[in-house]
């Protein structure tokens, strides 16, 4: 019988007890039947992506060797990418600094062969958050070493605009820090919040011993590099926006002395950040919804009428802490998955849509959208406007003066607005979709492909991720009136 790509994969998988020649001698006997040593599975990945992959744990099986030289001198491509953007050589570097030397070793000498091969470590890791291998800041030294040796770039930026020092002092690891300083590592970079690895170190966690060595290990060597802990930079569109602490804390006063105080945000202030972006993230972070009206004034307060118009063009999927004193236009959808702020109106081409539990929407206008998903923490000041608003998850809330809108749905989801709406389901109408009638009525008003039914239903469900996803591509989703 002849053999089939599924089992050239099954072949190469890292396994216990593997017998090294025969799964070498069934590789190729595989190939010379006309199977594909580069065919991707379902998630684009390679039968290499498969063979080279590190252990996650350290009871999981270590690579072979044998095996992964076997594929590469078969022509196998060292430079495919998955449909998340990785290569072998990604999944080829081990993850965990504290498993067992044998994995280290194993993990060193794969990435050598690869290499030997042809694979470049140069380039960017295809990791969510971006960057390159020398943004892999959780692995062992050995192999961190080997990255950084063999062409991983140390000034390259992710997502975040952190640089491997950022990375590697955020997850505290003073070896990764030495040897990224020994190659001359620039110390005076900042991110996106507008923090220097320094700024970042002094503020890490330390709440149990080996938090508190990794620190006192870290700090020192950043201090002896003549690392600054925080910089002066420039104010450009989209980059961090610096912050006047002092004149924060006057406008804090302000507002304590007109009754609005908040003693869990007042603890904040004595706290020193890098930019308004490194400020709300905070606050988004330690204190929730509660603060989000009282953010917004104090920034309101301190920038003044200083609040530019600022357009967006394209589709744009805002992982970093957002912050815009003005009006904000967006041509395309928007997803936010982080804190964001603007203190102007917001306006949406498309959808926007957030991303519990790091995002939070705050607004200081109104918002205009073609669609507003949320299941996060959402306040806009003024009105929404949208021909779809869907609250969905419970222990968030969204809050507008008004909203207006053909739909509105509150799926288990904490709705405080008054409500114009053609087709209005409140959170004790809908049920989470049980409520009586209520998919009758919404088969009724919306297309046949937004509806799925899952197993124990009795009937078609309105599936809110179909929904979005089909709103996102600019497809109908109401029905044609008769």
């Amino acid at each position: 019988m002849t053999g089939t790509d599924d089992d050239l994969f099954h072949v190469v998988s890292p396994a216990h007890g593997a017998r090294t020649l025969e799964q070498v001698a069934r590789i190729r006997a595989l190939l010379a039947e006309g199977v594909d040593v580069s065919a991707p599975d379902e998630q684009g990945a390679t039968p290499l992506h498969r063979a080279v992959q590190a252990p996650y744990q350290d009871r999981d099986p270590l690579p072979s060797l044998e095996v992964v030289r076997a594929l590469l001198e078969s022509g196998a491509d060292v430079h495919a990418r998955d449909r998340s953007g990785i290569t072998p050589a990604a999944r080829a570097v081990l993850l965990n600094d504290t498993a067992p030397q044998a994995a280290v070793d194993r993990s060193v000498a794969v990435l050598e062969l690869l290499v030997e091969h042809g694979a470049r470590l140069d380039g960017p890791c295809g990791d969510v958050m971006g960057g390159s291998f020398a943004h892999h800041s959780t692995t062992a030294a050995p192999v961190y070493a080997f990255l950084l040796d063999h062409g991983a770039p140390t000034t390259a930026t992710d997502s975040l605009g952190n640089t491997p020092l950022h990375a590697t002092v955020s997850s505290a690891r003073p070896q990764l820090v030495e040897l990224l300083l020994q190659r001359g590592a620039d110390t005076s970079a900042v991110n996106r919040l507008g923090q220097t690895p320094l700024g970042i170190a002094l503020n890490l966690d330390q709440y149990n011993d080996h938090q508190r060595r990794a620190r006192s290990q870290i700090v020192p060597l950043l201090e002896a590099a003549g690392a600054p802990a925080h910089i002066r930079y420039p104010r450009t569109e989209g980059g961090p926006l610096p912050i006047d602490m002092r004149a924060v804390r006057r406008a804090a006063a302000e507002l304590r002395a007109e009754g609005e105080d908040d003693a869990k945000l007042q603890r904040h202030l004595d706290e020193t950040y890098d930019s308004y972006q490194h400020f709300i993230d905070a606050l988004k972070r330690d204190c929730g919804p509660n603060g989000f009206v009282w953010l917004l004034e104090l920034c309101r307060r301190v920038l003044g009428d200083t609040g530019t118009a600022r357009t967006l063009v394209g589709e744009q999927e805002v992982r970093a802490p957002f912050f815009h004193h003005g009006d904000l236009a967006v041509k395309g959808n928007l997803q936010v998955m982080r804190s964001f702020v603007v203190t102007g109106s917001l306006t949406v081409e498309g959808c926007l849509a957030d991303s519990r539990p790091a995002s939070g929407i705050v607004i200081g206008g109104d918002l205009t959208a073609q669609a507003v998903y949320t299941d996060g923490d959402m306040h806009v000041s003024g009105d929404i406007e949208a021909d779809i608003v869907y609250g969905h998850y419970n222990d968030h809330t969204l809050e507008a003066r008004t909203i207006r809108g053909r739909l509105v749905i509150a799926d288990d989801h904490d709705v405080q607005a008054d409500v114009e709406a053609e087709h209005h389901f409140d959170i004790d109408d809908y049920q989470q979709g049980y409520g009586e009638g209520v998919q009758e009525y919404l088969r009724a008003l919306l297309v046949d492909e937004v509806f799925t039914k899952d197993d124990g239903d009795d009937e078609a469900q309105l599936d809110p991720g179909t929904l979005l996803s089909r709103l996102w591509e600019g497809k109908p989703v109401f029905r044609p009136a008769d």
